[in-house]
Formats: structure tokens, C-alpha cells, sequence
């Protein structure tokens, strides 16, 4: 594993809290998207490109939660030795 200065380890974890964020936000809008097509009747085809991009969504959820996940561990690391 990478040592990281704690500066770094901290840029890294708020990159990986927004990217968690911004992820997170496009999912609730893909989500939101796909409900409203439903209650209109939408066509087949319009369901169905909204559930994909609802995938998608969930993917980059899952993947954002596995970095901010790593970004954390490295902050952990980087201040382990720190006493207040």
C-alpha cells in the first residue's frame, strides 16, 4: 500500500467524498427519471433506456463507495501516529 502524505491522504478523501456525493446525486435523478416515465405510460423503449441508465448509476455509486472506502484507509494510515 501506497504511503501518502496526510495532506494528500486528505485532498484524496474529499475527492472520493464528492465523487461518492455527485455519484450518488445522479442515481437519485436516473431513479427519479425512470418513476416519472413509468407514471406517464412511457414507451417500452424509453423504460428501458432509463433503467439502463439507472445501472449505470448504481455502478458508479458502487464504484465511488469502493474509493472512498480506499481514500479513507490511506487518511487512517496517514494519521495513525498522530497523537492530539
Amino acid at each position: 500500500m501506497e504511503t501518502l502524505s496526510r495532506a494528500d491522504a486528505r485532498k484524496a478523501r474529499q475527492l472520493a467524498e464528492q465523487r461518492y456525493a455527485l455519484a450518488f446525486d445522479t442515481k437519485a435523478s436516473a431513479a427519479a427519471d425512470l418513476a416519472r416515465l413509468r407514471a406517464a405510460d412511457a414507451a417500452p423503449d424509453l423504460i428501458a433506456a432509463a433503467v439502463e441508465n439507472l445501472s449505470r448509476a448504481t455502478a458508479l455509486v458502487t464504484d465511488a463507495r469502493a474509493a472512498l472506502d480506499q481514500a479513507s484507509r490511506y487518511h487512517r494510515i496517514a494519521w495513525r501516529d498522530v497523537r492530539p
